[in-house]
């Protein structure tokens, strides 16, 4: 499942996804949800940075829509201030994998 086909897709706005898209800093086929997890009315998904141009972003949230999810708008989870420093020990750095418990409390 890709990522990045996206208008919408986890960008602040259009001009920020242009800017990464002119420098190759984005590619959109480049990136893949590497897994979808759903509680309740919540999904959660995580991306993989496995390729050149993926999107800096470990985990989003996904929108639902009566009764379908929609992938088209990705929200970084829990803020963007949590996902875009790599080396920072405080922000995500690698989403392998995420689960729900019983109480719907999120483990990555």
């Amino acid at each position: 499942m890709s990522a990045g086909n996206s208008s919408t897709t986890i960008f602040r706005n259009a001009e920020a996804r242009n800017k990464l898209i002119n420098s190759q800093a984005f590619i959109p086929e480049n990136n893949i949800i590497a897994g979808v997890k759903v509680y309740e009315n919540r999904g959660v998904s995580h991306c993989a940075r496995w390729r050149e141009g993926s999107i800096d972003i470990k985990l989003c949230l996904f929108k639902r829509n009566k009764r379908h999810f929609q992938f088209s708008t990705l929200i970084p989870y829990p803020s963007w201030e949590f996902q875009e420093e790599i080396g920072n020990c405080s922000c995500l750095q690698y989403v392998q994998s995420m689960t729900y418990d019983l109480f719907g409390r999120m483990w990555l």
